[in-house]
């Protein structure tokens, strides 16, 4: 009897690590990483790169509630980090 998972690790046209459920796993449980990982972002002069938080983004990322109230400034980056 083959498995579901035997048979993705099997499979010609999809390549996996010998165990994807760590990495997705951190995916899933970590969202700053998956953010980081999965998404990329316009910029006005290198075109469309990887999203990283700045520095205001990380600030208010290691410090948000669920009942925050940002009042946003222009340029600062919170219409990105807020999904």
């Amino acid at each position: 009897m083959t498995t579901a998972t035997q048979t993705l690790l099997n499979s010609d046209s999809l390549v996996l690590a010998r165990s994807p459920l760590p990495a997705l796993t951190r995916l899933v449980r970590d969202r700053r990483f998956a953010i980081e990982s999965l998404l990329s972002i316009p910029t006005k002069e290198r075109g469309v790169v990887p999203f990283h938080f700045n520095q205001v983004q990380s600030h208010y990322w290691e410090h948000r509630t669920n009942h925050d109230i940002v009042l946003k400034a222009r340029q600062m980056g919170f219409s990105s980090v807020i999904l």
